[in-house]
């Protein structure tokens, strides 16, 4: 056998389903060659494999385990890579289809699970996302008056917008303070819609939002509208609600918070980029 065929081998046996390794019996040869190398044959390589990807799901997600249990998630994870196998260079993005695959499965709250896991991942993502400088609410506030319509925003490219229909964000927040729960053991209500987002002090943080403001959010951040695109859009959906003072009010707070790193108006002159 050469070498190329050999690591074909090794990496089929590897990869097979976890929970019927030993009923997947490796050629003669391949056995033969790692035996030599290590008394107990193909066992040792198989169980760390599975082991450590397990590992890595465990430590992406801590909450998920805590409140599904060690003996569910085990499971879960042993399913999740017998239909993922680890494709990716890095394992940080080994569990990326995790919270999609908790949804398609048939097991008790399956989709509190799936988002308490999706939230985890987002953690994740936004600790990772790259730097950028905030700017302050008085560098906007510097900008003549008659051009603010055409203001358009960049955000700090670690902001995420998350919906929270099952509560899954108060699951976590009960867990992180060391309080034991139950899938149906419901924490004190809690908002559906969030933004997660890391501080100037490179700390994630998270916040519940109200429709409002994330209308707002979507209209400056997804489709780069100006401030006077998303009033607009604002009062067709929420009615006159004092609209004005609100965007004023978001305005200081997101670039308190260290969210806004950049402004530029419409007519193409950038007065502040970052």
């Amino acid at each position: 056998m050469n070498r190329s065929a050999t690591q074909r081998t090794f990496l089929n046996y590897l990869l097979a389903e976890p929970s019927s390794r030993e009923t997947v019996v490796p050629s003669a040869e391949l056995q033969a060659l790692l035996t030599q190398a290590n008394p107990h044959g193909l066992a040792i390589y198989r169980n760390a494999y599975t082991a450590r990807l397990i590992g890595v799901l465990k430590s992406d997600h801590e909450k998920l385990w805590s409140l599904a249990g060690e003996a569910t998630c085990e499971a879960m994870a042993r399913r999740y890579i017998e239909a993922h196998p680890s494709r990716v260079r890095s394992l940080r993005q080994f569990g990326e289809q995790l919270p999609q695959f908790l949804r398609e499965q048939e097991m008790p709250h399956a989709e509190l699970l799936a988002e308490l896991c999706a939230f985890e991942r987002l953690l994740l993502d936004v600790y990772d996302a790259p730097d950028a400088t905030p700017i302050e609410f008085a560098d906007i506030a510097a900008i003549e008056p008659a051009r603010w319509p055409g203001l358009a925003l960049r955000f700090h490219p670690s902001l995420r917008l998350f919906h929270a229909p099952c509560g899954a964000i108060g699951y976590w927040q009960q867990l992180h303070t060391g309080n034991a729960l139950e899938p149906n053991a419901l924490p004190s209500p809690s908002a559906e819609l969030w933004r997660l987002w890391r501080n100037r002090e490179r700390v994630s943080q998270f916040q519940p939002l109200d429709a409002a403001q994330r209308a707002a959010l979507v209209g400056f951040q997804a489709t780069g509208a100006t401030l006077a695109e998303v009033a607009e859009t604002l009062l067709d959906e929420f009615g006159d609600v004092g609209i004005v003072g609100l965007i004023n009010q978001w305005l200081r707070d997101w670039c308190a918070q260290g969210l806004v790193v950049g402004v530029s108006i419409n007519d193409g002159i950038s007065p502040l980029t970052t």
